[in-house]
């Protein structure tokens, strides 16, 4: 079986982990009895699957699904743990799904844009390979005294023009929690980071509103 990660991007020097559920609800216990059971509070700790930042900075922490997992479609959701153990407070950073399937993977393809994916890799099947279809959520925040209603710096560090671009942002705090809009455009050499939305939002968002970019990446 192949080695499927969970990631996702956030921000640097945290302590992230992911809890995985099933499609009952039924949660991973990664420490004890490597078996999906029933969610207990006093088990949290037998549940966290700890990630790992890449690089220095990078804001992208990452985690292998454990191999004992069947194959099947699975849910995921990323923590910031604000103490020494995880705990049933800490802030959710991310969420998304994942199919880990039996047929035989090639090498992964590591993108070079940073952003998380749910799964990658090529599928080997009946002589040519096809790409998986994926689930790409990203989580961040505006990083700007005078955004406008189109355009705004955030916190984002992938140095890749356009990488979101044709994707949906959907903010999650602030006046505009909830309000959806298409990505026209992202800097990622010029002004690192700031957005471009293809219609303008009811108001402009404010410094530190938060918000998830939901896409597909073929």
């Amino acid at each position: 079986m192949a080695n499927d990660v969970l990631g996702v991007q956030y921000l640097t020097g945290n302590d992230v982990y992911f809890l995985i559920r099933d499609r009952e609800g039924a949660v991973a216990d990664v420490t004890t009895s490597n078996a999906f059971e029933t969610y207990a509070t006093g088990d949290l700790g037998d549940y966290d699957l700890v990630a790992t930042e890449q690089g220095t900075a990078s804001g992208y922490y990452a985690a292998t699904v454990p191999s004992w997992v069947p194959p099947g479609l699975y849910h995921f959701n990323a923590f910031d743990r604000a103490g020494g153990s995880p705990a049933e407070g800490d802030s959710i950073v991310g969420f998304g799904t994942i199919e880990i399937r039996n047929e035989d993977l090639a090498t992964p393809e590591i993108y070079p844009d940073g952003v998380k994916r749910a799964t990658y890799g090529q599928v080997s099947s009946i002589g040519e390979n096809i790409d998986k279809l994926v689930s790409v959520i990203t989580v961040s925040a505006v990083d700007d005294a005078t955004p406008t209603t189109t355009v705004f710096d955030t916190d984002l560090t992938i140095s890749e023009d356009d990488w979101c671009n044709d994707q949906f942002l959907v903010f999650t705090s602030g006046a505009l929690a909830g309000e959806a809009r298409k990505i026209s455009d992202y800097d990622g050499t010029t002004n690192v980071g700031r957005i471009t939305l293809s219609a303008a939002t009811t108001s402009a968002c404010s410094n530190n509103d938060t918000f998830v970019i939901i896409g597909r990446s073929e």
